[in-house]
């Protein structure tokens, strides 16, 4: 195998069938109380996420290419203030790295195969994912969301895989996009690259709001490359990076406080559209970030 799908072509039908069968799927885990989103103000249920992370073993090296790429379309000089702020943090974290901050009009020229993409009607979203793909294809190295707010030096926690992204935020989704690693030239990234082409070709609105999360578990059924990648892939629960924005504004406890102070999640996945009108001084999101107001 290639990464290249070996020159499969995927129809219009059997992508809608996959769906199909993930809505079924989609629709009973909404039923089971077990697979909803974790309470992350119960610190026991903190604690079990963080005790996941704190049995992690050392990496010995990532191996990917020391790019970071990060896109805000509407270009950076704009951006929102906590925007720019992730995009500080990756830099003062990881020195040795090279930070690439595009926008719409330099994406392009960073990722040759833009072009080949029928790109979707519903705008910056799925072309945000569509990118991600592209330029990692193109150079390797790691994407990290513009609203990823780096706490650790890649150098220090990234695992040596030939792809990687954190797992599991819900029991019925494999990963999540937020974050993704690849070396240069993973066969597993091209393949994944291929079927959103490929599906991209075929419609021009998504089936759902984590439609390449999906395509990803799609993939993995269909190309052993990929597959293989998958289960090589060291497991970093996603509910790490998710864990203390999700109690943004909670007072910061003393067990949240260690969290952030031992760095025990290296990002943590925030939000440009919060609205937050008094001070963060003793907030989850103050402690983490050190900002007063958002």
């Amino acid at each position: 195998m290639t990464g290249e799908l070996a020159g499969r072509s995927f129809s219009r039908g059997d992508f809608n069938r996959f769906f199909w069968a993930k809505y079924w799927v989609l629709l009973r885990a909404g039923l089971d109380r077990s697979q909803r989103r974790p309470d992350y103000a119960n610190p026991a249920v903190m604690a079990a996420i963080a005790a996941g992370y704190r049995a992690l073993p050392s990496p010995g090296g990532s191996g990917v290419p020391r790019n970071i790429f990060m896109l805000w379309q509407q270009g950076w000089d704009t951006a929102p203030k906590l925007v720019q702020a992730c995009a500080e943090s990756w830099r003062r974290h990881n020195p040795g790295w090279t930070l690439h901050l595009l926008d719409a009009e330099t994406l392009p020229a960073m990722a040759p195969s833009w072009d080949a993409f029928r790109l979707p009607a519903n705008g910056r979203p799925a072309q945000s994912n569509i990118a991600r793909l592209a330029l990692l294809k193109a150079h390797g190295g790691v994407w990290a969301d513009a609203t990823l707010f780096c706490t650790k030096p890649l150098d220090d926690w990234l695992p040596a895989t030939e792809l990687f992204s954190f797992s599991r935020p819900r029991p019925y989704r494999y990963l999540d996009i937020w974050f993704l690693a690849a070396t240069a030239g993973s066969p597993a990234l091209a393949a994944w690259h291929e079927m959103v082409r490929q599906y991209w070709n075929h419609f021009r609105r998504p089936h759902h709001y984590y439609w390449m999360e999906y395509l990803f578990e799609f993939l993995c059924a269909e190309d052993p490359t990929a597959a293989h990648a998958w289960e090589a892939m060291p497991k970093y629960s996603a509910l790490g990076p998710l864990a203390i924005p999700n109690i943004a504004f909670e007072p910061a406890t003393p067990a949240i406080r260690e969290l952030i102070g031992e760095n025990v999640f290296p990002a943590h996945k925030l939000t440009h559209k919060w609205r937050h009108a008094g001070t963060l001084d003793g907030t989850a999101l103050g402690a983490l970030t050190g900002w007063s107001t958002l």
